[in-house]
Formats: C-alpha cells, sequence, structure tokens
C-alpha cells in the first residue's frame, strides 16, 4: 500500500514518508491493494485498523511497528498513535469532528466555513454536482501546509433585503479578505468587520466581487433579518 497522503502533527507524520510502501503493519502483512488478512473477518482494508484496531492493541500512547519499502529498500520503524488532530485539517472531513459547522450571518449575509459536510447538501452525487473549484480544494487542499494557513471562508448565500439588494444572486463565493486583509476562518471574518476602523467593511470575494457592510446599520438589519426569516441565532461561536 502506497503512502500518498500524510496528515501533518501525526504520528505518520514521523514515521513515514510519501511513497512509503507499506508491507506490515503491526505485525500484520499487508498487500498490494491494501488489505490484510483479519482472524476472523478475512480480508480488511488497513484502514480498518484506524477505526477497530483496539482488538490488537492499536491505542493511542502505542507504538507500532511498521514494516516498509523506501526506496526499494526494506525497513522497519515505529510509528506513534496519537489522537487524530482535527486541527491539522484545513477542510473537515464530513463528521468535522462531532463539532457543528461554523456560521454567522451578517446583514442577510450567510458565510460558512468549506467542509466536506456543507458539499454533501448536495446529495449522494455531490462530487458531480459542486461547483468544480470547491471540488478541487476539497481533494487537494484539505491539510494545512507550509503558509497556507486558516479555513477556506464562504459566502454561502444571501438573505434578501433591501439592504443587500443587488447581491441576491451571489451563492457558494470564496471570501478572501476583509478590508485588504485575509482572514483565516468565520470567527475571524466577524472579528475583523466589528474592529474595522472604517464604518463600511469591505469584504473582497473570488473574481473581483466586493460587498459592503455598512457597521452603523448592521445592528438594525440584523434584526430585521431575524425577524424576518426566523432565525434564533446569528453566530454559532
Amino acid at each position: 500500500m502506497i503512502v500518498a497522503e500524510i496528515i501533518p502533527r501525526t504520528g505518520a507524520s514521523e514515521a513515514l514518508l510519501i511513497d512509503d510502501i507499506i508491507i506490515e503493519f503491526g505485525g500484520m502483512k499487508i498487500d498490494s491493494k491494501g488489505y490484510f488478512d483479519h482472524p476472523e473477518f478475512g480480508k480488511q482494508s488497513l484502514s480498518f485498523l484506524s477505526n477497530c484496531g483496539e482488538e490488537f492493541g492499536f491505542i493511542a500512547g502505542k507504538t507500532i511497528p511498521v514494516k516498509l519499502l523506501r526506496n526499494k529498500k526494506e525497513i522497519s520503524v515505529h510509528m506513534p498513535l496519537r489522537i487524530f488532530p482535527y486541527d491539522s485539517i484545513r477542510i473537515p472531513y464530513a463528521n468535522n469532528g462531532g463539532k457543528p459547522p461554523v456560521y454567522l450571518i451578517k446583514s442577510g449575509f450567510i458565510f460558512l466555513e468549506l467542509s466536506e459536510f456543507l458539499l454533501r447538501e448536495w446529495g449522494n452525487n455531490w462530487r458531480t454536482r459542486v461547483d468544480r473549484k470547491l471540488l478541487y480544494l476539497t481533494d487537494y487542499h484539505k491539510l494545512h501546509r507550509g503558509k497556507e494557513t486558516g479555513k477556506i471562508v464562504l459566502l454561502a448565500q444571501v438573505l434578501p433585503d433591501d439592504s443587500n439588494n443587488g447581491y441576491h444572486g451571489l451563492s457558494f463565493k470564496i471570501v478572501e479578505s476583509v478590508n485588504g486583509e485575509a482572514i483565516a476562518s468565520v470567527p475571524d471574518l466577524n472579528r475583523r468587520i466589528l474592529s474595522s476602523k472604517e464604518n463600511l467593511a469591505l469584504i473582497s470575494l473570488e473574481s473581483g466581487i466586493e460587498i459592503v457592510i455598512d457597521k452603523s446599520k448592521s445592528d438594525e438589519i440584523d434584526r430585521k433579518i431575524m425577524e424576518k426569516f426566523r432565525i434564533n441565532k446569528l453566530k454559532n461561536f
């Protein structure tokens, strides 16, 4: 089984390299398709061990011997097992670590962070239905790497109101900055809007699109939006 991706701050990031070929894991031989022979259930994927490996002693705090081929040479390494580091994931998986997706509604603009959980709202065939750019980001920019920090924030939808007229058709556009400064998350977006020295917060989206939030009117607009659309909370953080 070829190692194609390694999540930062995991035990694998200490022991494995991209393109390593795992041939044995914890004493179990792994075939070329990534399967091992379970003593009770027969052929099972190596990923089975990440979910049900307790029966073999594969638990956090333990160290697992791994045999692999690296540069055509067989070597043995010891991989420490740790709790999954969800903070290493830039675009969360479907379960999002058991946490509800973060959202903010400001002046009728709904902001969310890109996640597989969100994309699955397109149904079982979501991979063929979602925007190609979002699918590309999900497939190739899921992890935090180097200077590429922060979540990918989206303007997901606009709740129509006279105050945001002209923006009603916008949906699932990537937010690039607030007043010229890049953002790291939805809570960061909210902080930058509130801390803006100017009364107008300029939010830049992809493709050169810009929206403006008037801070002097946003509280009044938010109250109207909550009443009009029967919304209990404008944010969940």
